[in-house]
């Protein structure tokens, strides 16, 4: 029998990413393919923590095909919500694209049934430490992760590094949430700031992955003077959030 608050934190996500996918069988809400999406995300960074606190090797992405999957269902739907909102939008490009998800969104819902075995097989074999890695342990994971941050901050050039930046932030959130107080106390964050510079560089990462969507496709000269005003608004928005971002407020409270 699996002991331990980290078994207890990933067969609760597993549980949930198996509801997500029953009850998106029925109402097809992408909402869903979020939730379930976010929950593996939260597995993999404890897996990740426990790797490299231990020396040894735990996962093996088994998850992998369905995080890809609902990904690509949800890029689809982001793009066509970002071009519904835009001047002169592109019909028979969203009709593309909403034909594509459609065909997306149909075939997922067939391999339900798949995913979910697949959830479930690696819900029964998964096997963590009963215990949490020690302080010192902990101190020291923390520490070369911010490490790393801070690097990805300091060698920020046109924006390549903040992607990379905001996925290491929510990995360290999502391991930082289910410490105890008494050892999230040793390594303390500033998570209102992180949380507040995640979402920032979120909206900026959703503009620069709409241009780069667009700029791909074969659009009227309206539309393509839309896209060269949408740049020049996402190098300003870089540019801004770029000077904002102080690694300091990250790790001080």
């Amino acid at each position: 029998m699996k002991t331990g608050i980290l078994n207890e934190y990933v067969d609760e996500w597993l549980r949930s990413i198996e509801q997500a996918l029953k009850i998106y069988k029925e109402d097809n809400e992408l909402t869903h393919l979020h939730h379930l999406r976010i929950e593996i995300k939260k597995i993999k960074a404890v897996f990740y923590f426990v790797e490299k606190t231990n020396k040894e090797k735990y996962y093996k992405d088994e998850l992998k095909s369905l995080f890809h999957d609902a990904g690509g269902i949800r890029e689809l739907q982001m793009h066509v919500q970002q071009l519904d909102t835009i001047p002169h939008p592109p019909e028979k490009l969203i009709t593309q694209l909403v034909k594509k998800k459609k065909k997306c969104q149909k075939l997922f819902r067939k391999n339900i049934p798949g995913y979910i075995k697949i959830v479930g097989s690696f819900r029964e074999k998964f096997c963590l430490p009963a215990r949490i890695p020690g302080k010192k342990s902990i101190i020291g994971f923390f520490r070369k992760q911010m490490n790393k941050s801070k690097k990805e901050i300091d060698n920020k050039k046109e924006g390549e590094n903040l992607h990379h930046l905001r996925t290491r932030l929510k990995k360290i959130m999502n391991i930082y949430d289910i410490l105890p107080a008494k050892t999230q106390s040793a390594f303390e964050l500033n998570t209102g700031y992180i949380n507040k510079l995640q979402k920032k560089i979120g909206e900026w990462h959703d503009r620069h992955s709409a241009i780069c969507f667009l700029s791909h496709q074969q659009v009227s000269a309206k539309m393509y003077n839309y896209i060269s005003r949408l740049k020049e608004k996402e190098k300003k928005q870089l540019k801004s959030l770029i000077k904002k971002i102080k690694y300091h407020r990250i790790v001080h409270r």
